[in-house]
């Protein structure tokens, strides 16, 4: 499943939480397969004011954060963005930033402040259709509120009935304490 749009969807279930640094990285090109692959995205949001966010990858995929999304006080870095746990508490960043139909990596810190019992996506991003929007998400980096456990989930392919594959945190994580104070 190819990529449409990137949306870093930070907490924009139910909870609550702080996300300081997304990154996608994309596979090296086949030439250059000997080198370490360089991020496809990477947001710090480092800013601190304004409604958007630099990529420091150098791809130029910047990032509009939502009206449910403010700058908080740093965690780790500079600046953090808070979340107010509804639709709009997201940062979108709009064009191509990663294949899924390769390899990639997604990271994100995560700082959660309450667990609403509902599952929260931190990190998603849509799929190629036409209209734009109108899949499911390819991947989703999440906190699962029925098992209280971080997930990475992908769907077989572009249908919500599609098989789904998940790597799994450890259960019960508890929000703002020492254990699970910054998860990756």
């Amino acid at each position: 499943m190819a990529v449409a749009a990137l949306v870093i969807s930070v907490c924009a279930a139910v909870g609550v939480g702080v996300v300081v640094v997304v990154q996608l990285i994309a596979p090296a090109s086949a030439s250059a397969a000997a080198t370490v692959p360089g991020a496809a995205g990477s947001w710090p949001f480092s800013e601190g004011t304004g409604t958007t966010t630099a990529d420091s990858s150098g791809n130029g995929n910047t990032g509009t954060l939502g009206t449910g999304a403010t700058w908080a006080a740093p965690e780790v870095g500079a600046h953090s963005i808070a979340v107010n746990g509804t639709a709009a508490g997201a940062v979108t960043v709009t064009g191509p930033v990663v294949n899924t139909s390769a390899s990639y990596t997604a990271s994100a810190w995560v700082y959660l402040t309450a667990i609403g019992g509902a599952n929260e996506t931190f990190v998603s991003i849509n799929g190629l259709a036409s209209p734009t929007g109108t899949t499911i998400s390819g991947f989703y980096l999440q906190f699962q509120g029925g098992t209280d456990q971080f997930a990475f989930s992908v769907r077989a392919s572009d249908a919500s009935s599609a098989a789904l594959t998940q790597a799994l945190g450890p259960a019960n994580v508890a929000p703002g304490t020492t254990s699970s104070a910054w998860t990756t």
